[in-house]
């Protein structure tokens, strides 16, 4: 994927181009209409996404607890390294507000970035830590 795509995402401001460039390389940008949820709750699976334009629901039970926009991610629970041949289950379904594109990661290379790049890492788990207050 282009990394002039990841310029306007806040998180990764702190990152030299280089490490923007390895972002970009490990992902797959894609679309996905209004309407089309993205994720369910409880699949298996070991994505990460990061959205470039538009915005999604995030449900839970039938309840939309928050929506997401231009340069914030999710998925990150479930590609976080559980170990060969495993996923985490996902704690809430995605559903497009707004038509939608993502950097898409796929697990083991998001794996690769959060061994690899410390300040990576702690973008993703200060974000999960002010998710969870």
């Amino acid at each position: 994927m282009d990394v002039r795509r990841l310029e306007d995402v806040p998180w990764l401001a702190g990152a030299t181009e280089d490490e923007r460039r390895r972002v970009a390389e490990a992902a797959q940008e894609r679309s996905y209409p209004a309407g089309r949820e993205m994720i369910r709750q409880g699949e298996m699976t070991d994505a990460f996404y990061v959205i470039l334009e538009g915005s999604a629901d995030v449900v839970r039970d039938d309840t939309v607890i928050n929506r997401l926009s231009e340069g914030e991610f999710f998925g990150e629970m479930g590609a976080l390294d559980a170990g060969p041949g495993y996923s985490l289950a996902r704690n809430a379904s995605l559903v497009v507000v707004d038509e939608l594109t993502a950097a898409v990661i796929p697990g083991d290379r998001f794996a690769e970035l959060l061994r690899e790049m410390p300040w990576f890492r702690e973008q993703i788990y200060a974000t999960m830590s002010r998710r969870e207050s």
